[in-house]
């Protein structure tokens, strides 16, 4: 479906998604697998969220900002290590995409953020669901963070690791949203 949308496939493909009803057939298929109505609901919210996010990808801090994933748009494509010309580690890569959607009113309550005594605070069961799915559609994508093809195993390996890094951030995050961006500069050696 992508690979036949364009410059905004990712948007392109999510309305797709809808235009042909495949979010009902995918429920469907997943209550049939036993799956509970409202957790099928929010996987494929969560999926359609980043589908239409998966242009979006980071190489390291610059643009806007978001607790956990993504953002449409062209996202920070060409970003590596500070002038290097590197490809941007996983906890660049990680630390970007928390940067670039940080904001995002759908990511947002689709990781149950709120906002308790001045803290905003996320849920932790949504926050690794949302990454591990992000990971599973991160690795399918065509693109990367230096904006060049990668191969498919590099693709899944990268994001398997950027997973990981935000996992290994979430321990020192206390579930905050603002202690999740500490742990992934600290994690990215921006601290």
């Amino acid at each position: 479906m992508k690979a036949l949308a364009g410059k905004e496939a990712g948007e392109e493909a999510r309305r797709l998604v809808d235009r042909l009803c495949l979010d009902r057939k995918l429920r469907e298929a997943l209550r049939a697998a036993e799956i509970a109505g409202d957790e099928a609901h929010r996987c494929l919210a969560c999926m359609k969220a980043l589908l239409a996010r998966s242009e979006a990808r980071a190489g390291g801090p610059a643009e806007s900002g978001k607790a956990g994933a993504a953002k449409t748009g062209s996202g920070m494509r060409g970003l590596g290590r500070a002038g290097t010309g590197k490809a941007p580690s996983p906890a660049e890569t990680a630390l970007g995409l928390f940067t670039a959607h940080r904001d995002d009113e759908e990511l947002r309550s689709l990781l149950g953020v709120n906002l308790f005594d001045g803290v905003e605070w996320y849920a932790k069961e949504r926050f690794e669901e949302l990454v591990s799915l992000g990971a599973l559609v991160f690795a399918v994508s065509p693109g990367s963070p230096a904006g060049a093809r990668r191969k498919p195993a590099e693709r899944a390996a990268l994001a398997e690791e950027t997973a990981r890094a935000f996992l290994a951030a979430e321990l020192d995050s206390g579930y905050r949203v603002d202690g999740l961006g500490a742990a992934l500069e600290k994690l990215a050696g921006k601290d």
